[in-house]
């Protein structure tokens, strides 16, 4: 069973107390942190015999349902936008509507698919790190590099959609529609980027448990929104045509951004932005492994829908009129799905972030339970009511006997949907999106489309063929996510967690140092290389192992350090114990220690996962040399043992540097 809070969390290694002001900026894994939804993560985890108590459970479900909600309504709200925009090009003839039917499916395969996986990576790595960092600005820092990769993809895409109409010609698109559809790409594509740069504002605020604003946004969007679509589609005097939906998307796109910076800055969410920083273009690679796995999944997903689309077109008129009905039904789930994903998502990320396995736990049961309660519910009253529905969509009597005779299939697949969106959610919180991905495409093409094809064609299924082959595709992918969730290593999950956040970017300031010195430190266990930043300037260097090691009693390696001389030749050494103990003994090899020139700063052994405290020093050495500085310390060790407690070593440490200070702030010449 899950471990409790408490084996999780280090004592510290020296009083921080007595030592100057701490820097904030240093990043370290912390159980002490609040949960976004406002719950102190200091208390104890739950005990293995209290996951499914009542009183958790209700209190669980409590916090899922208060946070998925708003992200229901403004996920909902995208109707009032698109229904009216969708009337309004109705009116401008079958080419504008059949462009945009091209334009949807070629933006969802070619843009909306890689843009959506680079914001799924803010709602795993923000919402654990919310929890898991000591300084909230890291979530500012993951939000600048995903922007980075976000503007990176869209400047290699837009190529792709300026030529976009050789491409519908190529596949036999009628010139017409091409033509109309490439124009329209080569502007949609400003407001797709648009709406993507919100999401990630979103997920940046939705990890901290700020979900109202994506009420509020939505809420000052619609009006103008509305006014766009007036003004650039239906208005004689003043429309654009067809250009004038990516002239709406693009109003929305900039008015939602608007909207979610001005609530950042003056409202909330601001607490954990810590200005423009050259670290965003550094650490890149884990974001865009998680990125890309987002995307595979956003691709198959949209495939998998799109593949009953594109099968129906070898069927009669009658199939093709009911199939547009039932993806109607289908997509009504993903607006509620969506928000308990991202609820579930959240939540379990920042109970891992908080070394709450056990409370992780119960938030997965009552995750599913919700789904459960919710979509089984649909899908029956969807099956009982499948004639009246199939009538409010249509008067055709051939379709609608279509209709009522394949309701079911979307009804159970929005359900399993749901469902599957859920297990998803979960996931993603414990930043497996890879896994995801891959369930994802062997389901999709191993069984969706090889059943579809066969069930359609072969078989002569029809429309049920297609849904049967999607469905069972479906199942497979909720029944292999069930049982991942199922046999999850919630303690695994923290340790990978706690490595996650640690291990992507390491910052201390040394702001109140003598020279005014920053330093940025990428990880120093498992790198070749660290970076550090002097002032503005950036040095890199080899990353060596020094020459101080840590031993226990029983002759095992407890730490080690690591150093690199920068461009100027000081050396720079950061010491992290390698196993999770509290009372580390050091043996320095010949009797010396380094002095202190720096700050204490907050590290995590990247390969061992615990917490600890890393000492970020240049040693006082002159350039090049091949020793740093160092005093000799013999009368301090313990007759008795041949160890040294690494607590009063780094307190020494910090009584010299304090001593040196004084001596500094007296005039009075430094002295050793």
């Amino acid at each position: 069973m899950p471990r409790t809070t408490a084996e999780y969390s280090a004592q510290p290694l020296m009083d921080h107390s007595a030592a100057p002001e701490m820097d904030q900026a240093s990043f370290e894994f912390s159980t002490n942190t609040a949960l976004a939804d406002g719950s102190d993560a200091g208390e104890a985890d739950l005990e293995p015999d209290e996951l499914l108590a009542c009183g958790n459970v209700k209190a669980e479900v409590r916090k899922l349902v208060w946070s998925a909600l708003p992200i229901i309504l403004s996920t909902t709200t995208q109707l009032f936008v698109m229904i009216p925009m969708m009337a309004a090009v109705g009116g401008l003839g079958t080419i504008a509507l059949a462009s945009m039917n091209l334009v949807s499916i070629y933006a969802g395969l070619c843009g909306i698919a890689p843009l959506s996986g680079m914001a799924m990576v803010l709602d795993s790595m923000c919402s654990q790190a919310y929890t898991a960092a000591k300084d909230k600005r890291l979530l500012g820092l993951y939000l600048q590099r995903v922007l980075v990769l976000l503007l990176a993809i869209e400047v290699v895409l837009y190529p792709i959609w300026w030529n976009s109409q050789p491409v519908f010609e190529h596949v036999g698109i009628p010139t017409d529609i091409a033509k109309v559809a490439g124009q329209m790409l080569r502007l949609y594509f400003f407001g797709i980027g648009a709406l993507f740069t919100y999401e990630c504002l979103k997920s940046y605020l939705f990890a901290q448990g700020i979900r109202r604003v994506a009420v509020i946004t939505q809420l000052f969007s619609l009006p103008i929104a509305w006014l766009s679509i007036w003004l650039f589609i239906s208005n004689d005097a003043t429309s654009m045509g067809i250009l004038g939906v990516p002239g709406v998307i693009i109003v929305v796109g900039l008015c939602s951004n608007f909207a979610a910076l001005v609530f950042i800055a003056r409202v909330d969410g601001h607490q954990c932005w810590g200005g423009w920083s050259r670290a965003a273009f550094s650490g890149l690679w884990p974001l865009l492994k998680l990125g890309a796995a987002g995307s595979a999944i956003t691709f198959f997903e949209s495939v998998s829908l799109h593949m009953i689309d594109l099968g129906v077109l070898f069927l009669d008129a009658e199939a093709m009129a009911a199939q547009a009905v039932l993806s109607t039904l289908l997509t009504s789930t993903w607006y509620m799905g969506t928000g308990f994903a991202v609820a579930a998502c959240n939540r379990v990320g920042n109970l891992l972030g908080s070394a709450l396995p056990n409370r992780a736990v119960v938030s997965v049961y009552s995750t599913l339970g919700i789904a459960l309660a919710v979509f089984a519910p649909m899908c029956v009253a969807l099956i009982a009511g499948r004639e009246r529905v199939a009538s409010v969509f249509t008067k055709d009597p051939e379709v609608t006997a279509i209709l009522s005779s394949h309701i079911p299939w979307p009804a159970v697949g929005g359900a399993l949907q749901g469902v599957s969106m859920a297990f998803s959610g979960i996931l993603r919180g414990q930043g497996r999106q890879s896994l995801i991905a891959r369930i994802r495409m062997v389901t999709f093409v191993c069984i969706s489309l090889p059943l579809s094809a066969l069930a359609a064609m072969v078989f002569e299924w029809g429309l049920s063929g297609l849904w049967f082959g999607y469905i069972a595709g479906v199942v497979v992918s909720v029944s292999t996510q069930a049982y991942v969730v199922f046999v999850t290593d919630w303690d695994k999950q923290v340790e990978l967690c706690q490595h996650r956040i640690s291990g992507i970017a390491l910052i201390a300031d040394l702001g109140d140092s003598e020279d005014d010195e920053s330093v940025l430190a990428l990880p120093a266990f498992g790198l070749q290389h660290m970076s550090l930043e002097f002032g503005g300037k950036r040095r890199r260097g080899d990353v060596e192992t020094a020459e101080s090691l840590a031993y226990g009693d029983d002759g095992a390696q407890m730490a080690r350090s690591k150093r690199m001389r920068g461009a100027d030749g000081r050396l720079w050494e950061t010491a992290l114990p390698t196993l999770p103990s509290a009372e580390m003994a050091l043996q320095p090899q010949g009797g010396y220690a380094h002095h202190v020139d720096g700050r204490w700063a907050s590290a995590h052994d990247t390969q061992q996962q615990y917490n600890t405290s890393m000492l970020v020093t240049p040693a006082s050495s002159p350039p090049h040399s091949a020793e740093p500085e160092a005093t000799e310390w013999e009368d301090e060790l313990d007759p008795d043992s041949q160890y040294y407690s690494i607590n009063r070593l780094l307190n020494q440490l910090h009584r010299e540097r304090e001593q040196r200070r004084q001596y500094r702030e007296a005039g009075v010449s430094e002295r050793r």
